[in-house]
């Protein structure tokens, strides 16, 4: 775990903002067995390539998965199925791979009642197995149809997977389904959305996916910032919880070559020039090899506190700024794609651009500059609004995978 702030010294007897960025990288595993859970919608909508191409991509990824892995399909409609419980790979391969091909079509699309009992069926199989690295991938092309509707109603009972500390990515396909809603519930989850177009990419995003899931480094971890003197602290790539001078955040797992970025500022009030202890950051987790709770030692953020003659020679980490910038540029684009506000999602957009262009990473630009001239072509069509929210989605939960400098994943 590191801490970089965008500066080390801070304002003398005034309320001072300074951006911050917390890492923290899986560097080691011991590979346990995982469990992946495939949710899969089946309703009539999923016809043709999209049900043939989900099908070819849960296909795939089982030959990535190891012997010692387990496998459970499941499906959606107005109902749920059980296509195939959790089972083991080794010896039962070729009937997983049969549960997948087999899967039907049904009418309906319960988006609420899938959770709640997915909900169940990983709280049961937590109960009866010592397994804790699981991972849900939701796959769906469309919008609630049956059961409850209501954004909030299903977001509240998306809330009750985060007990089990999952790692999820939520994947919409097609033209016609609830950008706005898979965002929320992979948010809630600190998990990932992705927008898939077209459907053959459907497998290499899933292959993707298993690839850097299947070796965990630690669970359940939380971030825990104890702060002192009427210190305060915005977090804002991640939701969080505040218990006084405590600011809690849970974070879910880690796995093996990925980074975990948490973006935000510290309000600070010191008086004098002296060196002001401002924080305290643990980090807790799981060791998966051993099951036991583990603590870091506290890490401690202290500030030199200057007046601002002084302050305003030192030197200011470019990257923390770039960040902090992308992070709150985020915060209002996901405000003006609710609202659909054109206008204002194109300005966000160069300044996005701007922001990404300081951070260097190449991907980002990339994507940042394909959804705007996708703006500018199409307006905020439905697959252009998918593209943002799937932008969004990628900055704001903060993990990548991290290379050394020769380029091998770390």
């Amino acid at each position: 775990m590191d801490f970089y702030p965008a500066r080390e010294l801070v304002l003398s007897n005034v309320t001072d903002t300074v951006p911050f960025v917390i890492t923290i990288r899986g560097t080691s595993t011991t590979a346990p067995p995982s469990a992946l859970f495939l949710l899969i919608d089946t309703s009539p909508s999923m016809d043709g390539e999209k049900i043939f191409y989900a099908k070819q991509a849960a296909l795939s990824i089982l030959e990535l998965l190891r012997d010692k892995d387990y496998v459970a399909i499941y499906s959606f409609t107005k109902k749920f199925i059980e296509e195939q419980p959790p089972t083991i790979l080794a010896n039962n391969r070729i009937k997983v791979e049969k549960s997948i091909a087999s899967l039907k079509l049904g009418s309906g699309t319960n988006i609420y009642n899938a959770i709640k009992k997915i909900k169940e069926k990983i709280e049961a199989y937590m109960k009866s197995a010592n397994i804790r690295n699981i991972n849900l991938v939701i796959i769906t092309d469309g919008r609630p149809t049956i059961g409850p509707k209501n954004t909030n109603t299903i977001i509240k009972a998306v809330r009750l997977l985060k007990q089990f500390s999952l790692n999820v990515a939520i994947i919409g396909v097609g033209e016609d389904y609830n950008e706005k809603l898979l965002l929320k519930m992979a948010t809630a989850l600190n998990g990932i959305y992705e927008h898939v177009t077209p459907m053959k990419s459907l497998k290499e995003i899933l292959a993707k996916y298993i690839v850097v899931t299947k070796d965990i480094s630690a669970r359940n971890l939380k971030l825990t910032i104890k702060t002192y003197d009427n210190t305060e602290i915005r977090i804002y790539n991640k939701e969080y919880t505040v218990l006084g001078n405590y600011v809690e955040i849970e974070l879910g797992n880690i796995y093996y070559g990925e980074k975990h970025d948490i973006v935000g500022e510290i309000i600070v009030n010191a008086t004098g020039n002296k060196v002001v202890k401002i924080a305290d950051i643990i980090l807790s987790y799981i060791n998966p090899e051993t099951n036991e709770h583990e603590f870091t030692e506290a890490f401690p953020v202290k500030f030199k506190a200057a007046p601002k003659e002084e302050v305003v020679r030192t030197s200011l980490n470019e990257n923390v700024l770039a960040k902090t910038r992308t992070m709150k540029i985020i915060s209002k684009m996901k405000e003006s794609i609710e609202s659909e506000k054109v206008e204002q999602l194109k300005k966000m957009l160069e300044e996005l651009l701007e922001a990404t262009i300081k951070l260097g990473d190449l991907g980002l630009i990339s994507k940042t500059m394909s959804v705007r001239e996708k703006l500018e072509k199409e307006g905020l069509s439905p697959d252009v609004s998918r593209e943002i929210t799937s932008l969004i989605s990628k900055i704001i939960v903060g993990k990548n995978i991290y290379y050394s400098e020769k380029g091998e994943k770390l």
